[in-house]
């Protein structure tokens, strides 16, 4: 439900010029989910109210704070794909301001999550491995930025931008190791 709700507001807002009434909107979706008691809901919603905020504001206290208090949320309730989504959120957001010491820190606990939960089963799971080999190649980590690339390849293009740029990453890294053969 709560990739439902995220790829609907992505296709209904995300590129919405009237920021006033998104924020209203996703406020409005997080007060009902508080009514009527789905955390899963309430907990998806802060997670977009915090991208809302950084789209609009770059990196700021109010989206560090409503992604934290997403994950928290699903903590407390023990939703567990919930809470690796969470986390896979705010490390997305970390790394998209090139904070990627807490990038990886919050990357680490999904993968964890994930590998506890069946990354198989996890519909983001191709997307949140690209992000992960992402921050690994941007260090250095050539090794595990191929482990991880190659993992993308194994789930479904949930949205072929992403696997099309594991390829092409997995091609760079030959380029940078001089394995032209390959």
């Amino acid at each position: 439900r709560f990739m439902a709700l995220s790829k609907h507001c992505n296709a209904t807002y995300r590129d919405n010029k009237y920021s006033g009434f998104v924020k209203k909107e996703l406020t409005n979706i997080e007060s009902l989910a508080i009514q009527k008691g789905d955390k899963e809901v309430e907990a998806s919603a802060l997670s977009l109210l915090a991208d809302y905020y950084a789209r609009n504001h770059k990196f700021n206290d109010q989206s560090t704070s409503l992604h934290l208090k997403a994950i928290a949320v699903s903590k407390d309730n023990d939703l567990k794909t919930q809470e690796a989504y969470n986390m896979f959120s705010v490390g997305r957001y970390y790394y998209s301001f090139k904070h990627y010491p807490e990038a990886f820190e919050y990357f680490l606990a999904a993968d964890r999550l994930l590998k506890v939960l069946g990354d198989e089963k996890i519909s983001f799971a191709g997307e949140f491995y690209f992000f992960l080999a992402s921050s690994y190649h941007k260090i250095g980590e050539l090794d595990k930025a191929v482990l991880f690339f190659n993992q993308v390849l194994k789930f479904p293009p949930e949205n072929f931008w992403f696997r099309l740029n594991a390829y092409n990453n997995l091609g760079v890294i030959m380029q940078q190791r001089k394995q032209y053969g390959e």
